[in-house]
């Protein structure tokens, strides 16, 4: 016999009527069954078991009758299999732990049963996590050597009735068991073992059975009754005639008639039975009385005359008395057996309904222990599980605990319990009690359940436990568009109540991407996960400005041709932008100018007249170097456009102007004094540090060239808020206008651009700030919405969605919604996707990488896994191979950011050239300080070993003066008044307060060359 299945075939039904008379039936019989283990000889070796667990880590929030509604569907699935299916609710003291799975001896079944067990949960609780335990961990689960009490738990639980519920209140589920033993150490081990289709046929043949002998003997009746009766009877009567001649006839009559009857009748009965488990007696009587008397009295007379000569004479007398009585009695009694018809209703009403039910979804032997440290904590377990699974109606098959002779060590033990009851069962225990029945009539410890049934007991929480997580869960969209598979942009798998689908992935049209794209989360949501993703789903060239942090890096990991700018750290990447030099000559001098005005305003607050100054200061600057507004022409030099022409103004020069433009206007002293602190003051501040190496430079570099790279450029080193806004929004006008020409010279080109925080370059305008800035960000808006046209798709990326001025969300065709906290957020972004307010407010609660995703056209959003293509929490890049990629970077751009450098040196080495020029700044940058300091040993000692070092790395020219010159007519923005008119003589003077031998620096020489290089 298979130890696990416990049990062989049913003896038969007229085996059982042969050994057994109704009158052996008892109600009480289930009280006086008690439970003990089966002899040690009859367990088997624990090391026949095979097991399969899954840890249930997580589970949505749902109502507990839809749990266990679901839970009645996953056993039922499980009624068919060969394995027995276990549900385990383990308490550490510290939490709970759910577990269920299944058990064999057949290890190849364990495998395939497992998995079918564990896909039926899933696709039935949908959004529940699984964890598959290690068969490693299975051995603490399954001992039981800490259990000091051990017991079984028999009986058919049952479902309290609606109308004692209190409104949604469940008042069955298995948290206010597990509440009620917090912090102790205790065990419920449910075994389910499926019944035979034949097993379950037969349970309903002996109930059939067994009613039908039952309504026959169910009732009597007794009936008792007596009759009587009595006759007698009397009559006279006279005749006379007389004839003569003429014949008269004379008759008289008269008659009386009497009868009695008297009948009794008595009948006496009585019946007695007894049994060696109950007795039986029964008496009848009846009797009955009837009696009856009857009178009959009659009268005659008649006369007839006629003629006649004979004459004759008679007479005739006679007596009849007839007396009939009648005396009748009957008494009927009816008698029933109160324990059949209790009987009988509950296999009519209940066991058939049950065991038809399980014929249909699964019948199952169920073994349900309990186990303990200490009789206390045992105790309260035993009273729980009995007043929480039995419902509040009366029932013959209540749950039963008994209490186990401890000596198990493992759970595969408890399942061998096959013979242990100290008793013989009644051959229809298994109709009447469900109790499951062994082929020699023993009782084994387990109950026959349906599937219903045993989700009662196999609870699952609709409130969070110690120990396992309750997570609300919203219905989203199921089926975004399809497309053609060669337009696809895979970003990850649809979400079905938190159960990600890997056969639904979410695709965007790449062909839509110029349309824009917003994405939105909290820090740690996802966010720029899914930025990376779309970027390297893409395939297309993109430029990122990331203002504050320095993730992108991980790009690298997956793209080693990402180049990087370090906005700040000239030692890594250096980056130079001269925001005045125009991309094309195609570009109009005007619209530049109203652009660059409407970053400044945008940046920096300006009121009454500061913004039209500012023009004017720009426009002079730009007239200052022979530019003609009107006509976009320069009157002074031939080829403005060209390398090194020298056509374009700076920030040094249109503060220049700008402090003109104030003086003019005649403002009075006092309105001139504010104006030049609130623009000359803060614009000055451009001019200064690494401010003025990036943007007070004459030449910038080469976006064009950019436009076919994937390019990153980091603004974390820049501290200052205003300055990072400033950085995003020159570049943001030069990609802009750089992008428009590339794609007037190839009409299919496409590009990506990614701003991060985009909220500091198009923040909503708040109450009370000035109309420049608003213009400003108004200004940017259009920018970008026109550059769509130009085949750029732009990414605009934000934690706080209420920031943003709101046409940067209406006009974005594509929302990504990570987690958002802030309810204000969720209302602005939840009403451009039509979210309900359910899913609203279901944003809070997404995980993270999952983001609700909405496209233009799409009938609902859709909940989405991101699946990532990079870490970026993984080890950054780091420095040292961004500053040695930022050389590689600089090269192809030398001509353009050091004309005069790259024409008086001939290196072949990027490395040598910008270590060469850097040396060279270092120089210089000595020769200014030595104005500030006394001459000493050391200053000299450094500056013969920068210049050592500088002969070393131009050996082809060693003299020093052309290049020192070359890189000051770089870098005019360097040296305090270092600008082209004056440089020759300061760089002279400077270098006059330095005591350096002769040998090394030949001043009269260096004056001559100065003057020849600057006629030049």
């Amino acid at each position: 016999m298979d130890p696990l299945r416990m049990t062989d075939k049913h003896t038969t039904i007229t085996e059982l009527k042969a050994r057994f008379h109704l009158s052996e039936l008892n109600v009480g019989h289930w009280n006086r069954i008690h439970f003990q283990l089966a002899p040690e000889s009859m367990l088997e070796d624990e090391r026949l078991t095979e097991y399969r667990f899954y840890r249930i880590e997580e589970m949505t929030d749902e109502k507990a009758a839809v749990h266990r509604l679901a839970m009645s569907n996953v056993i039922a699935n499980m009624s068919d299999s060969r394995a027995t299916l276990l549900y385990m609710l383990l308490s550490d003291g510290q939490g709970i732990h759910f577990y269920i799975g299944v058990a064999s001896n057949d290890n190849g079944v364990v495998h395939d049963i497992g998995i079918k067990l564990e896909r039926a949960f899933s696709s039935n609780l949908l959004g529940a996590k699984l964890a598959a335990v290690k068969p490693q961990d299975i051995a603490p689960i399954t001992s039981l050597l800490s259990m000091k009490r051990l017991g079984v738990v028999t009986g058919v639980p049952s479902l309290n009735e609606e109308e004692t519920r209190l409104g949604d209140e469940e008042f069955q589920g298995v948290e206010r068991l597990v509440n009620g033993l917090a912090g102790e150490s205790w065990r419920m081990v449910i075994a389910c073992q499926p019944g035979s289709a034949e097993e379950v046929e037969q349970i309903i043949e002996q109930i059939y059975d067994l009613s039908t002998q039952l309504s026959s003997q169910m009732k009597y009746s007794v009936q008792i009754s007596q009759n009587q009766s009595e006759q007698h009877t009397h009559s006279t009567g006279q005749n006379l005639t007389k004839t003569s001649g003429t014949s008269i006839t004379l008759t008289n009559g008269e008659g009386d008639s009497r009868a009695k009857s008297v009948g009794v009748n008595e009948t006496r009965g009585s019946s007695k039975g007894t049994s060696s488990s109950y007795d039986n007696k029964g008496t009848n009587h009846s009797q009955g009385t009837s009696s009856g008397t009857t009178t009959t009295s009659s009268t005659n007379k008649s006369h007839a005359r006629g003629t006649s000569d004979s004459e004759s004479v008679g007479s005739n007398e006679g007596t009849s008395d007839a007396t009939t009585s009648g005396d009748g009695q009957a008494v009927t009694r009816e008698e029933i057996n109160k324990g059949y018809e209790e009987l009988l209703k509950h296999l009519g009403e209940t066991q058939i309904s049950r065991f038809r039910q399980g014929n249909s979804k699964g019948m199952f032997k169920t073994s349900l222990f309990l186990a303990a440290k200490t009789n206390a904590v045992y105790e309260r377990l035993s009273a729980s599980v009995r007043s929480i699974f039995q419902g509040n109606n009366p029932t013959l098959t209540p749950l039963r605990v008994h209490r186990l002779q401890h000596g198990v060590a493992q759970l595969g033990q408890l399942l061998q319990l096959a013979d242990a009851a100290t008793g013989a069962q009644h051959p229809y225990s298994e109709a009447i009690y469900s109790l499951v029945s062994a082929s020699h009539g023993r009782a084994q410890c387990s109950t026959w359940l349906n599937s219903q049934e045993i989700s009662l007991l196999m609870g699952l929480p609709d409130k969070e436990l110690a120990g396992l997580k309750i997570r609300k869960c919203v219905d989203f969209a199921l089926n975004p568009p399809d497309l053609p598979e060669s337009q696809q942009l895979t970003l990850g798998q649809v979400i079905q109540h938190g159960q990600p689908l890997a056969f639904k992935p979410l695709t965007l049209d790449k062909s839509e991407l110029n349309k824009h794209i917003f994405i939105t989360g909290v820090t740690g949501s996802g966010k720029t996960t899914s930025c990376m993703k779309l970027l390297l789903e893409s395939g297309l060239p993109f430029l990122v400005i990331e203002p504050a942090k320095t993730e992108y890096r991980e790009l690298y990991q997956k793209n080693p041709d990402v180049e990087y700018y370090c906005l700040g750290r000239e030692d890594i990447t250096p980056f130079r932008l001269n925001p005045f030099e125009l991309v094309s000559s195609k570009e109009t001098l005007t619209g530049h100018i109203d652009i660059l005005k409407n970053a400044l305003n945008a940046v920096f607050p300006m009121e009454a007249a500061m913004p039209m100054i500012v023009a004017e200061a720009i426009i002079q600057a730009y007239k200052r170097k022979g530019w003609d507004i009107f006509s976009n022409q320069n009157l002074l030099i031939e080829e403005p456009f060209a390398l090194n022409s020298g056509a374009w103004p700076n920030f040094s020069d249109m503060i220049r102007e700008l402090d003109s433009v104030i003086e003019s206007k005649g403002m009075g002293k006092e309105f001139e004094e504010k104006y030049r602190g609130s623009l000359v003051a803060r614009l000055t501040d451009l001019t200064k540090g690494t401010k003025s190496r990036m943007l007070n430079a004459r030449h910038s570099i080469d976006f064009d060239a950019l436009l076919d790279k994937r390019v990153v450029f980091e603004l974390d080193e820049i501290k200052d808020e205003n300055d990072k806004s400033l950085l995003m929004a020159l570049i943001v006008t030069r990609l802009a206008e750089t992008i428009k020409q590339r794609y007037l010279r190839e009409p299919g080109y496409r590009h990506l651009t990614l701003i991060e925080e985009a909220h500091r370059l198009l923040a909503k305008p708040e109450p009370g700030e000035g109309g420049s800035k608003k213009l400003g960000v108004e200004m940017f808006c259009n920018l970008l919405a026109e550059v769509r046209k130009y085949g750029e798709g732009l990414i605009i990326a934000d934690q706080i969605p209420n920031k943003l001025i709101p046409d940067v969300i209406k006009n974005t065709n594509t929302k990504i919604v990570h987690r958002l906290f802030s309810a204000d957020d969720r209302e602005v972004i939840g009403d451009t996707m039509s979210l309900s307010d359910e899913q609203k407010n279901f944003l809070p609660s997404l995980q993270t990488g999952q983001a609700v995703i909405y496209g233009g056209g799409w009938h609902g959003a859709v909940l989405t896994q991101i699946k990532p293509n990079a870490n970026t929490t993984g080890q950054p890049i780091d420095e040292r191979t961004i500053a040695d990629r930022g050389i590689q970077q600089w090269w192809p751009q030398r001509a353009r950011l050091f004309p005069q450098l790259a024409a008086q040196t001939h290196f072949d080495d990027p490395q040598a050239f910008i270590v060469y020029s850097q040396q060279i700044g270092n120089l210089l940058r000595l020769i200014t300080l030595a104005r500030q300091l006394q001459p000493g040993a050391s200053l000299n000692a450094q500056l013969l070993r920068i210049v050592g070092q500088l002969k070393t790395l131009n050996a082809c020219e060693p003299d020093l003066i052309p290049a020192m010159v070359a890189w000051t007519l770089d870098n005019t923005d360097l040296l305090p008044d270092a600008v082209h008119e004056k440089m020759p003589r300061r760089l002279a003077e400077l270098l006059k307060f330095i005591d350096i031998a002769p040998e090394s620096l030949d001043f009269t020489v260096l004056a001559a060359r100065v003057n020849d290089m600057t006629k030049k």
